[in-house]
């Protein structure tokens, strides 16, 4: 979840079997969810995918979530056609669209066909950029550096302060 129309309003986007689109739920003022994944170009490159972990975060701090998913089916029915083994997705959010990233350029794990399912953003390394920890199937956990030329950032350490009031009976 996250606000992905940036209208204030959490949203959700949800994954789903093969041969079924993901959802992004936008929220709006009333506090009703209408399905835009056809309109933010969702649905095409989506269909043929059965997807688990995701995980929604400005990978590039422009301002705009993007989204990543894993993917891969249940059981193995490549012999049907149907893929087993399936490619994770990163789409790049912006106003009124989701872009799917280039693998070429998303990098070697973008690129190979897996087992996905279960996907953790964190800052692995403190430099402002979030990271992903995915787990796969049919490989060790991978850890998932971002390495976006990133725009501007700010971290912020919250410190408590304690202050005792005495209460008279």
């Amino acid at each position: 979840m996250g606000d992905f129309d940036q209208n204030g309003y959490l949203d959700l986007f949800v994954t789903n079997f093969h041969k079924e689109p993901v959802n992004l739920f936008l929220q709006n003022e009333a506090g009703f969810f209408l399905d835009e994944a056809r309109l933010y170009g969702l649905v095409e490159p989506s269909t043929n995918m059965l997807g688990f972990g995701t995980q929604a975060a400005d990978v590039d701090n422009d301002g705009w979530l993007d989204v990543a998913v894993l993917n891969g089916h249940i059981y193995n029915a490549s012999q049907l056609g149907v893929p087993f083994k399936m490619r994770a997705q990163l789409f790049r959010g912006g106003k009124g669209e989701f872009v799917l990233q280039d693998a070429a350029v998303a990098g070697a794990s973008w690129q190979r066909e897996q087992l996905g399912r279960t996907l953790a953003m964190l800052d692995i390394n403190r430099d402002g950029r979030m990271d992903l920890v995915a787990n796969h199937l049919d490989q060790p956990i991978a850890i998932l550096e971002n390495n976006c030329r990133s725009e501007q950032w700010l971290q912020i350490e919250l410190v408590a302060m304690v202050t005792c009031v005495r209460m008279s009976p």
